[in-house]
């Protein structure tokens, strides 16, 4: 038995995981004071994941790259030079980094916004402090802006999709 905001609760065993969504407790012992839970979120998952993106990026933007110039150091480099649909795949693929969300927020619209923006050089980075910031005081604006708030996304229809789904329809 436990007491979670003043209402008294029975479960048949010491591991509740239906009062706080995600979460479960573990109770190991008796007490006969009060309890603190303290829950912060984790942002290096999402962080680890937007800089995944930015690397997918720049090695594609890399590939393309070599792909367009002649004179490169591999033997394919500078096989698509003058080919325009070379030129327009790439363009595409950048217009994606570059683009408003379909499920912009009132507070982030543009991946610049959470600090994912090209160099002078057309590197794409992150500023880790403005990713975190973003992350800690945004952080549902965050997840709205990459994937209209759903894990269920269909190349079908004409519904936002985010950033994420709005790539997958783009690069199919």
């Amino acid at each position: 038995t436990l007491t979670v905001n003043g209402i008294d609760i029975e479960r048949p065993s010491n591991s509740i995981d239906d009062l706080i969504d995600g979460m479960t407790l573990n109770l190991i012992a008796p007490t006969s004071g009060t309890a603190t839970i303290s829950v912060t979120q984790n942002n290096d998952d999402v962080k680890a994941r937007i800089s995944n993106l930015v690397d997918a990026y720049n090695i594609a933007k890399d590939k393309f790259s070599d792909l367009m110039t002649v004179g490169g150091a591999n033997d394919n480099s500078g096989v698509l030079s003058g080919d325009g649909t070379m030129r327009f795949v790439s363009d595409r693929v950048k217009g994606l980094f570059t683009a408003a969300s379909s499920t912009a927020t009132e507070n982030l619209s543009y991946l610049n916004d959470i600090g994912v923006s090209f160099t002078r050089y057309g590197i794409l980075e992150i500023d880790e402090d403005r990713l975190d910031a973003a992350l800690n005081d945004n952080y549902s604006d965050v997840v709205s802006m990459f994937s209209a708030d759903t894990d269920n996304q269909s190349s079908f229809g004409d519904a936002n999709r985010g950033l994420a789904g709005d790539a997958i329809v783009t690069l199919q």
